[in-house]
């Protein structure tokens, strides 16, 4: 029997880039910004599936069909080193230092979330995702004070409303 072969995927190139976002027009608006520096991007959603039942089936106490329920929990969990110039949710928001965002109460307008990952390939070949309706749900951080070096890696939960692909080839 021959061995498997299994295909890794490498990203040569990895950009995250954020815009604010019509709530009107569904759509992204203004300057688009790099968010830097970030150390993972977990995208997640989930959706409950109903097991249905039917009287008198030919296998008892056995589901007669699956049925999906409606997509929720569409969110990215990310993380990245804290920087001095940004906390996490202005590198999101696009705001700088001087309109400082401190608290999620603060983030009065969503924004657009674009990931793009370069084929190592094909240079020209960009793989887009758009993620639209973004707002921060959650945030948090971690300090690591050993081996003398003080780190600070921040945290966030941004659910979004859709995900749309937008391929640039």
């Amino acid at each position: 029997m021959p061995a498997k072969k299994t295909r890794a995927k490498l990203v040569t190139s990895y950009t995250i880039k954020a815009q604010p976002y019509d709530t009107a027009t569904g759509q992204p608006t203004g300057n688009q910004y790099t968010v830097g520096k970030l150390s993972n991007i977990d995208p997640t959603e989930r959706r409950d599936v109903y097991e249905s039942y039917g009287i008198g089936e030919p296998i008892p106490d056995e589901p007669y069909e699956l049925v999906p329920g409606v997509v929720r929990g569409k969110a990215l969990r990310v993380s990245r080193v804290c920087l001095w110039v940004a906390n996490i949710m202005e590198a999101f928001s696009g705001r700088n230092i001087t309109d400082p965002i401190e608290t999620l109460r603060k983030q009065d307008e969503p924004f657009v979330l674009e990931e793009v990952v370069v084929d190592p390939n094909n240079a020209d070949n960009n793989r887009v995702r758009q993620y639209l309706g973004c707002w921060i749900s959650e945030v948090g951080s971690t300090r690591n004070l050993a081996g003398g070096d003080i780190r600070e890696i921040e945290t966030a939960t941004i659910n979004y409303r859709t995900v749309v692909s937008a391929d640039q080839s």
